[in-house]
């Protein structure tokens, strides 16, 4: 599977938090455990949400599986579940043909359409730039294909402007919300970025994601040896910690929803694990 990544809606500097602390720390508890197919090189390569729930989005080569019912178009295919904060499937789709599809990274535009990018096959290489315009409802809107003349490997869809940017290890383009490409242009790998706190502003609560070995104020009893990751609920008026929470397994994936929680997709012995932190 691919290594976790965290998506930051805004970035701060160490967090100064007073008054009440927390006596102990959460583990945090799945949702719901499950598999999207009964393949065993099942990957999520994003997690979504929006006003209903979270939307895992990724690729599957295996037959259906508890969170994704629909049958096998292909060799591997792309899928989307999305699941309601109860960890409750609510709509779900494959994405491909007969040929081999990968879905590697996905983005809600603001007018609601869910685009996802991957790669189909071509004579039995990944050599597709693909890229999939879904209704807010998972119904399959468009296809759109850009032939590339190697293997494409897409890592990041962004809006911008009147359309997305795409980006890849070593490559960027765009595509208008017509479905026109820009150029392919090469471009050299950057280095990955670290943060160390990453914050989501809620109405009455923010949540922070931490990754260091402290000292936070307000949970001491965070002091780990090497560098671990913690989630904590803070109160917009007076910072004051409410919870917070550690994982027995590093997540995939971590999105936060306003006034919600933030879920966490993450590998399990069942396969997959969904978490929502309130």
């Amino acid at each position: 599977m691919r290594k976790s990544a965290l998506v930051a809606l805004a970035i701060l500097l160490i967090p100064s938090v007073a008054q009440a602390k927390v006596s102990s720390i959460t583990r945090a508890q799945p949702l719901v455990q499950g598999r999207f197919s009964d393949g065993a090189g099942d990957q999520v390569s994003a997690l979504l949400s929006d006003a209903n729930g979270f939307i895992a989005v990724g690729t599957v080569e295996g037959a259906p599986g508890d969170w994704l019912p629909n049958p096998a178009l292909g060799g591997t295919d792309g899928f989307l579940t999305h699941f309601s904060f109860a960890g409750l499937p609510t709509w779900t789709m494959r994405l491909g043909s007969a040929s081999d599809e990968i879905a590697t990274a996905a983005t809600i535009a603001k007018s609601g359409e869910i685009w996802v990018v991957g790669a189909s096959a071509t004579q039995n290489e990944l050599t597709s730039l693909t890229v999939w315009e879904i209704s807010a409802v998972g119904a399959l809107l468009n296809t759109f294909q850009l032939q590339t003349p190697s293997i494409i490997y897409p890592h990041s869809i962004a809006e911008s402007g009147a359309g997305f940017t795409i980006t890849g290890d070593d490559f960027t383009t765009a595509i208008s919300a017509s479905g026109t490409f820009a150029p392919l242009k090469r471009a050299k790998p950057s280095p990955a970025k670290v943060t160390k706190l990453i914050s989501f502003k809620g109405t009455t609560y923010s949540w922070r994601i931490y990754t260091g070995k402290g000292p936070l104020i307000g949970i001491p009893t965070f002091h780990p040896k090497v560098a671990q990751t913690i989630y904590y609920k803070v109160l917009n008026s007076n910072t004051t910690v409410k919870v917070a929470y550690q994982t027995a397994t590093p997540p995939l994936f971590a999105r936060y929803q306003k006034d919600i929680g933030i879920a966490l997709i993450s590998e399990s012995n069942a396969g997959f694990a969904l978490s929502l932190l309130k």
